[in-house]
């Protein structure tokens, strides 16, 4: 039982994570993830309202074919109940089966509330700020790459969030506020910014 509970827990740490980070146009493949990890990030599906309202759901039905299925064994003779409970394993199987789509749309769901969340009130992410080294440069004839670095370097909008982590890189996000007015995402940027560039990272823990 715990095998097949750590598998699904596991299933939907995958679905949430790959989705979550591909909104961010980030591959799990570059963050430094382990398999206890995954089953950590799984807290997340199974404690949203979508998988406590079928988790609800599953209950009652559960009770409800317990019931039928008791009262057909007490009533059918020998034969019969060997019948009833080859079917019965047969339903365990396939409801198995059927809660992989399941828990792939409830993760799914999860992942875009809480995408959405993150969008709209950044200040749930930890903000980061950037020393670096001297010698830090980039392409001169980029304008673009230019003024990115001037950011990164200041972040005098205080907008800079801290993503993710792998061996060589922080991946931040920089958004202005969310502007409830305007009712949409403020467009974003999500860099990459090398270790070795660095020579102090700084991150802000929020004092709420």
């Amino acid at each position: 039982m715990l095998i097949i509970i750590g598998i699904y827990c596991y299933f939907i740490a995958w679905v949430y994570l790959h989705t979550y980070y591909d909104s961010f146009g980030i591959t799990t493949e570059s963050l430094r993830l382990s398999y206890t990890s995954y089953l950590i990030f799984s807290y997340d599906v199974l404690t949203s309202d979508a998988f406590i309202r079928f988790s609800i759901w599953a209950v009652i039905a559960f009770i409800c074919l317990s019931a039928i299925f008791l009262y057909l064994l007490h009533k059918f003779q020998r034969p019969g109940r060997m019948r009833l409970r080859f079917i019965r394993t047969c339903a365990i199987l396939l409801a198995m089966v059927a809660l992989f789509p399941i828990l792939f749309q409830i993760a799914k769901q999860t992942v875009l509330a809480n995408y959405s969340d993150d969008r709209t009130n950044t200040g749930s992410k930890h903000r980061i700020e950037f020393i670096f080294r001297k010698d830090t440069g980039m392409d001169s004839n980029a304008v673009k790459s230019n003024y990115s670095l001037s950011l990164l370097s200041s972040d005098a909008g205080k907008n800079l969030r801290l993503l993710g982590e792998t061996d060589e890189y922080f991946i931040v996000l920089n958004q202005l506020p969310y502007d409830r007015q305007v009712g949409s995402f403020p467009e974003g940027a999500v860099y990459y910014i090398d270790k070795k560039d660095i020579l102090v990272s700084h991150i802000i823990l929020s004092s709420r």
